[in-house]
């Protein structure tokens, strides 16, 4: 059994695997072929596939991304998170946020996180599902 990598591992692979997502808001998901360190090309076509259809552009048209997003990648799964925003609360969700891991700062506020959660500091900067 290999080291788990983030707290959201396995809920990436079994939604990458079941090509679902159980978040309420947009991500994209891949599984890599055979549970290995995945090629460059599957690196190159799988984010180009999905930044396209997350709405986050082309990386042969658009010079810049047309919105922010998190990348995390393992051995089995490729995974994009479009974001509305950079953060919420003073909190900068970047990809640790999404893969489980808060960074708080003097600029991060508590209070509202323990009021509502890490899940819904999480959906504020996310692209909510339709």
């Amino acid at each position: 059994m290999g080291e788990v990598i983030c707290p959201e591992a396995e809920k990436f692979e079994a939604n990458a695997v079941a090509n679902k997502s159980a978040w309420p808001w947009q991500v994209g998901l891949k599984a890599t072929p055979n549970n290995e360190l995945p090629s460059l090309d599957f690196l190159i076509r799988t984010y180009a596939e999905l930044a396209e259809n997350y709405g986050v552009g082309n990386p042969k048209r658009d010079k810049i991304p047309l919105l922010p997003y998190n990348l995390l990648i393992s051995n089995k799964w490729f995974v994009l998170i479009p974001r509305s925003k950079e953060g919420h609360k003073g909190f900068s969700l970047n990809a640790l946020g999404y893969a489980g891991f808060l960074l708080a700062t003097a600029e991060s506020n508590l209070a509202w996180l323990h009021e509502n959660g890490p899940a819904q500091l999480l959906a504020e900067a996310a692209i909510p599902t339709h």
